[in-house]
């Protein structure tokens, strides 16, 4: 975790606190709640096997289906979040270029093109 901390150098000190300060605690918080829903589907999973009545049985495949789906926004969220830690100087950068109209050029469509690459890069 030091070197994913140690990564963060945008170059704005307090923008280097504040991202620290937050992964160190979402990290705790997502090991949490990685543990509660592994539980949670566990159970579920134990009730859908031993639903005897068909409405018990879709009841809990409904609950199943709303844990994976949970699980799977968490995981992208996560991953949405670490991306822009990560390039949080590009997207101030971009978001300079952007607002600077007195250029007739495509920088900042240029730049935002490069970053959603970035992004689908780092979901690979």
């Amino acid at each position: 975790m030091s070197s994913l901390l140690a990564s963060f150098n945008t170059g704005y000190g307090w923008l280097n606190t504040l991202l620290s300060a937050v992964i160190n605690l979402i990290n705790p918080i997502l090991i949490v709640v990685s543990v509660a829903g592994i539980i949670y589907a566990i159970w579920v999973g134990i009730k859908f096997v031993k639903a005897d009545e068909k409405q018990e049985r879709e009841e809990a495949k409904s609950k199943l289906i709303m844990v994976i789906v949970g699980i799977v926004v968490v995981v992208l969220l996560v991953a949405l979040f670490y991306f822009l830690a990560y390039n949080i100087e590009d997207i101030i950068q971009q978001s300079q270029i952007v607002g600077n109209t007195s250029g007739g050029d495509d920088e900042g469509v240029i730049g935002g093109v490069n970053l959603v690459r970035n992004f689908v890069r780092f979901l690979r």
